[in-house]
């Protein structure tokens, strides 16, 4: 039996040359085979290292050794979570270009041995390695009233929808405003809407923050993100008139102490 975490007879260690993809994807598996819990600490940090080392390598790989991972992704169908996720990142990134409809299949269709755990990580992997299929595919189902079909943790949605539009550099955002000021939509949803277009920024941006911020019905946590997210990109001269503005007509005590926080935070 091999040593958790060491590298099988004949592997290549990290930063030799890999070998043939079918031999490289078998050595991913061998280092994610579960560690004795009765082994010491040391032994399952030097195993989470492997496996953090091998996936990191395997990434920079061809279509070959892609396709070879997309095969024993789905021939390994008993095996834990951890081990899948990382054969479905290895096939999407090393052939975008042929995973990019496997992985939309993935999202889009209930698969009870799939679940919703490897179906999260492949609309993240969409948007990581196919951000404009990504934006296609995931805004319209964002913006749905009701969704015929089971999908994904929506505020995952949102979150691999911001990544997307951020590599294909996508300046309408129009899919996460309309998530942040639709009540409609679950609290963590909005709130993933929220903290992405504090990230962005803008005119569009700050006039969908400011709606929440002001918004009455709102819980408070989301209107603090609100703030949070106006702070990240405005300056001084326009953050604190929007605080102190808010601060006067509030009537949660608590949220009224946040904003002087902010205000003693940020306005001279």
């Amino acid at each position: 039996l091999l040593a958790a975490g060491a590298p099988p007879d004949g592997a290549a260690p990290a930063g030799e040359p890999a070998g043939q993809p079918a031999e490289r994807i078998r050595e991913l598996m061998v280092a994610y085979e579960p560690v004795p819990l009765e082994a010491t600490s040391d032994k399952h940090d030097a195993a989470l290292q492997r496996r953090r080392e091998l996936l990191e390598q395997l990434r920079g790989g061809d279509r070959e050794l892609g396709l070879a991972a997309l095969a024993a992704f789905r021939a390994q169908t008993d095996a834990a979570d951890d081990l899948r996720e990382a054969l479905l990142e290895i096939a999407a990134t090393c052939n975008p270009g042929d995973m990019a409809p496997v992985l939309e299949r993935m999202v889009v269709t209930y698969d009870a041995e799939l679940g919703l755990g490897l179906r999260t990580r492949a609309a993240e992997l969409l948007a990581q390695t196919s951000p404009q299929a990504a934006l296609e595919l995931i805004g319209p189902l964002l913006v749905a009233e009701r969704p015929d079909m089971t999908l994904p943790p929506r505020e995952k949605l949102v979150r691999a929808w911001a990544e997307a539009a951020r590599r294909a550099a996508h300046d309408d955002l129009g899919v996460l405003v309309d998530v942040a000021i639709d009540i409609g939509q679950p609290p963590d949803a909005r709130g993933a809407a929220v903290d992405a277009l504090g990230t962005f920024g803008g005119e569009l941006p700050r006039k969908a923050l400011e709606e929440v911020l002001f918004e009455g019905t709102s819980d408070a946590m989301l209107r603090r993100k609100a703030a949070q997210a106006l702070a990240a990109f405005l300056p001084a001269s326009e953050l604190c008139p929007l605080l102190e503005r808010a601060g006067s007509h509030e009537h949660d005590e608590v949220f009224a102490q946040f904003l002087a926080s902010m205000m003693a935070r940020h306005c001279p």
